[in-house]
């Protein structure tokens, strides 16, 4: 059976959760700094525990063979934790340590169609970005968070807010605690941000978020350059987390002093079935490289509904790596019955991928190619 542990007697648990320790705002919660609760299989001697932090993030913990305490942890996250933090994000996470934890949430937790995602975590070394004031381009101006809070007709400020309310307990719990920057261009819009997710201790974890129309121009860089230099004056120790796809986060993380120290995994889904359907097919078929498995992911997307462009997209790849060429080009004509944006971007920049090298050499690729100009009869076909 499992029990619910009272905040008082939370350190009980304290050795079991140094299993996942690298993610702070568990730590967070132990030390009262953040809210959550923590279930045990027993509260005189706990040997298993499970926490859901106030973001729903969830971590287990401890000895993974009592069958009744994860079936009933199971069910408490079907019924009681995924309908309230379904209203709040699109995904859910499992962080542990122990791989036995991946093996047994299926049969166990009657939890399916996760996926296992790939983790980085780094610790902040040495700032390489010691000069940062000096890139700020023209119009441009760093601004410490804490002095923008009532700025709320910025452009992006609801971004700001957004990650504020759900992450801290208030904005004063901010004020006190937190730290951050932003790159506020003309005084207007907030292009790129990084803050504290978490504080606990003398640690902090760091979170980024640019502007897409913006990126790739190192402005996450020197705005994370920024916090790091407010960290190194607070005595704090800075943490970052990135999925291992991320390669932005991974460049940014180094560029500014950050040393990768360990690769970790967690389990992950999609609260709506069909995205959850589709992020399985993107991970599985084409960046862990299962296209069987990315197939039947699709597929069964495709049963649910009308197939959107991202999903037919995916499909194609997944076909080529296949060597199922025929099948790329009648993923080719699902694509153009959609209403394309840029019918001529996409054809150049997806359809003419090098990827698709093979598929260029059917007749049937010829005969799709007159199909899309005569479909899009305005389009340059030099």
């Amino acid at each position: 059976m499992i029990n619910k542990l009272e905040t008082a007697e939370y350190s009980k648990v304290e050795r079991l959760f140094n299993e996942v320790s690298i993610n702070i705002n568990c730590i967070a919660v132990l030390n009262g700094d953040n809210d959550g609760t923590i279930w045990v299989n027993d509260l005189t001697n706990p040997t298993s525990a499970f926490m859901v932090d106030n973001e729903f993030t969830m971590y287990l913990v401890g000895n993974t063979k009592n069958s009744q305490f994860n079936q009933e942890i199971g069910e408490l996250i079907r019924q009681e934790i995924f309908p309230p933090a379904g209203k709040k994000n699109d995904e859910w996470v499992v962080y542990y340590q122990n791989p036995e934890w991946e093996t047994i949430i299926k049969p166990d937790f009657k939890i399916v169609d996760f996926f296992l995602l790939r983790r980085c975590f780094y610790i902040f070394e040495k700032l390489k970005i010691a000069n940062w004031r000096e890139k700020i381009p023209e119009n441009f101006e760093m601004k410490n968070i804490k002095d923008i809070l009532d700025q709320k007709n910025l452009v992006n400020y609801d971004q700001l807010s957004k990650v504020l309310n759900s992450e801290w307990r208030s904005v004063d719990d901010f004020k006190k605690r937190g730290f951050g920057y932003a790159l506020v261009k003309n005084n207007e819009e907030i292009i790129t941000r990084a803050m504290a997710d978490y504080v606990t201790g003398t640690i902090g974890e760091l979170g980024i978020w640019t502007n897409e129309y913006y990126r790739r121009k190192g402005f996450a860089s020197i705005t994370v350059a920024a916090c790091v230099e407010e960290c190194q004056h607070r005595g704090l120790s800075l943490r970052w987390h990135h999925s291992e796809h991320n390669v932005a986060s991974l460049k940014t993380a180094e560029k500014v002093g950050f040393v990768l120290k360990e690769n970790y995994t967690a389990i992950l889904g999609y609260f709506d079935e069909y995205q959850n359907l589709i992020e399985n097919s993107w991970y599985k078929g084409l960046y862990l490289n299962e296209p069987e498995t990315g197939l039947e992911y699709v597929n069964r997307a495709i049963e649910m509904k009308k197939p959107e462009l991202s999903l037919l997209s995916i499909q194609a790849k997944i076909l080529v790596r296949m060597k199922n060429y025929l099948g790329v080009v009648d993923a080719f004509y699902e694509m153009i019955k959609l209403e394309l944006e840029n019918p001529d971007r996409f054809f150049n920049n997806f359809c003419l991928d090098k990827d698709f090298t093979e598929v260029h050499k059917l007749k049937e690729w010829t005969e799709f190619e007159k199909k899309f100009y005569i479909e899009f009869p305005n389009l340059d076909s030099n």
